[in-house]
Parts: structure tokens; C-alpha cells; sequence
């Protein structure tokens, strides 16, 4: 199945190419059907893969970054927050648990390790 590595050699040609689709979405010469949008989440992505792997699709699947960069960066918080867990005595430890920062569920913990 061809991709576009196969037809594009050079950064200055995707860029090329990158600025006249961009030029013909502006100019709406693109007609584009969206069925769905998902938050870029779990919950959001497996939704949206099952959806594609299912060929019930009859549009573009957009996946929201919005709300999964907030969820990582929670993630990402706690995750340091483990790490400096890792080295510190246990009164410090035990000063710098903080609600905002914890798992939620057992899902997120899970999240958090694999950071």
C-alpha cells in the first residue's frame, strides 16, 4: 500500500504540500465530513479505535487533545511525584501527598507507572 514516504523525498516538499492543503482547507475547496470527535482520553481513544477497526465509519475520527493533555499532565505531575517519592525520607513522603496529584482510580495508577 503506497504512503507518502513514497512520494515525498525532501522536508521542503512536505512543507510545499503541507501549505496548499492547508491554503485549500482555508479557502474550503476541501469538503471534509467529520463523524466523530473523541477526547483524547482511554476511554476516548479505544472508543474511537473500535469505531475504525469496525469500518463503521463514514467520515474523518478526530481525536481532542485538549482534554488528554490535561489528563497527562495530572499523570505527569504524579508521576514525578513517585519518582521523588523514590529518594526521599518517609516524613518527606508522607509531606508531600496531595489529593490533586493521586490516581483517581485504579486505571489512572496504572497510567501514572507506565510515565
Amino acid at each position: 500500500r503506497p504512503k507518502l514516504h513514497d512520494f515525498i523525498q525532501t522536508r521542503s516538499e512536505v512543507v510545499q504540500r503541507s501549505d496548499a492543503i492547508f491554503q485549500m482547507l482555508k479557502q474550503r475547496k476541501l469538503d471534509l465530513t467529520i463523524q466523530e470527535i473523541f477526547d483524547f482520553t482511554r476511554e476516548g481513544v479505544f472508543q474511537g479505535t473500535q469505531l475504525l477497526q469496525g469500518r463503521k465509519t463514514v467520515g474523518k475520527v478526530l481525536f481532542d487533545i485538549r482534554k488528554g493533555a490535561l489528563m497527562h499532565q495530572k499523570h505527569q505531575r504524579a508521576a514525578e511525584s513517585i519518582i521523588l517519592s523514590r529518594t526521599s525520607s518517609l516524613a518527606k513522603k508522607m509531606s508531600n501527598i496531595s489529593s490533586e496529584n493521586a490516581p483517581q482510580t485504579l486505571d489512572e495508577a496504572y497510567n501514572v507507572q507506565a510515565l
